[in-house]
Parts: C-alpha cells; structure tokens; sequence
C-alpha cells in the first residue's frame, strides 16, 4: 500500500511539474473579464534566446502552492492602465473552488521581462550570503533582460518576491 501512494504522489508531482500547452479556458475567461482589450507581454529576440526550449515569456505553471495541482503565472499588456503599471505578474492559484487571482507585479511595458518556474529540487543562488540552495518547492522568476530577477515563493495566500539577481 506505502509503494501505491509513493508512486500515485509521483504521477501527481510529475503531471503538475509538466508544462500544459494551453491556458486554461477559466484563467482566460478572467482576463477577459476584468482586462478587457488585454494581450500577452511579448519579449525581444535577445531575451528570447535566453529561454530553454520548454520556455514561453508570458505564462509559466508549476505547482507553486505545493498541493499537486499546476498553478499559473501571466504576464499580460492591459492597455487600460495607466503608463507606469500597464504590464501585469498575476498568479491563479489552483483550489478545489477554482483559481484564485492575485497580483504579483506591476511594471511600464517592457519587452525584457519574462517568467520562469525554479522547479523543486533545482539549485538557486542566493546573492545576499552568496551561498547555493536547493528550491523546496516550485518557485516563480521574474526576471528582468537578464541584469535583474525577483524569486516570488508562494505562501500563506500570496506571493512574497526578493531580488533574486540574475
């Protein structure tokens, strides 16, 4: 019985840590609703290639709440917005009742800011002690032309980010 559920964890883990092809239709309906005329951030071709090949610039997933379900990160344009916040980090947090919606980051429009999920098990480097550590749990990047970043671990209800460096 203890192998069953090691291996049924597993399969949860790896579903979670695969990244989906779409969006789902919830998380989309959202925007629609409350971003109206929004489109996804786009990068330039420099930080483009920066991205491994499973990459995308404007939506990341993982299982950031730690729960086994995938949760989501957009990077979106809101044309309604004002000039200095137009660009928008926002988290949906997988729950039993749906997502829950929740800010992460404003910015003017960028075309050098992108997402990344730190998956569990994956080495960081903390430039504050200039130590290496190993992420507990999936972790979401922001990361900015590649001079800057903030890790934005997700805790008791809401995302928390620090200058991660680069």
């Amino acid at each position: 019985m203890g192998s069953l559920r090691i291996a049924l964890a597993f399969l949860a883990w790896l579903a979670a840590a695969k990244s989906p092809q779409e969006l789902p239709k919830e998380i989309r309906q959202a925007l629609d609703s409350l971003h109206t005329g929004w489109r996804f951030a786009q990068l330039d071709t420099f930080n483009t290639q920066q991205l491994k090949p499973d990459e995308r610039p404007d939506w990341v997933s993982g299982d950031l709440d730690a729960r086994g379900k995938p949760d989501y990160v957009v990077q979106i344009v809101d044309p309604r917005r004002p000039q200095d916040s137009r660009q928008l980090v926002l988290g949906f947090i997988n729950s039993a009742r749906g997502f829950t919606r929740l800010s992460i980051d404003s910015t003017p429009q960028s075309l050098q800011t992108y997402l990344r999920v730190n998956r569990r098990g994956t080495r960081g480097f903390n430039i504050e002690t200039h130590r290496w550590f190993t992420y507990q749990r999936d972790v979401l990047s922001v990361l900015y032309n590649q001079t800057a970043g903030m890790d934005c671990p997700y805790a008791s209800g809401r995302f928390s980010c620090t200058v991660s460096g680069d």
